[in-house]
Parts: structure tokens; C-alpha cells; sequence
């Protein structure tokens, strides 16, 4: 199963993406590491 979640910067995406990887036990990957290589914000 593949859900793809979009919208507009701090719109909740990744709130929204790790609650359903919670709820329906599917992995989540953040596209962020696959542009810039890493998942964590950076200031």
C-alpha cells in the first residue's frame, strides 16, 4: 500500500503520515531524505 500525502510547508503532512504508519502498520518515508539525505531539520 503506498499513500501519498501532500500540501504546503508545516500543514501537518508528517503529524498526519507517522499517525497513520501508527494506525495501519506501514512503513513512512520522508522525501526529505531522498532530496537533501537526511530526515532531520536543520535551522
Amino acid at each position: 500500500m503506498k499513500i501519498w500525502i501532500i500540501g504546503s510547508v508545516a500543514s501537518g503532512k508528517t503529524t498526519l503520515a507517522k499517525e497513520l504508519q501508527k494506525e495501519l502498520g506501514i512503513p513512512y518515508h520522508e522525501l526529505d531524505v531522498f532530496v537533501h539525505g537526511t530526515s532531520e531539520k536543520k535551522c
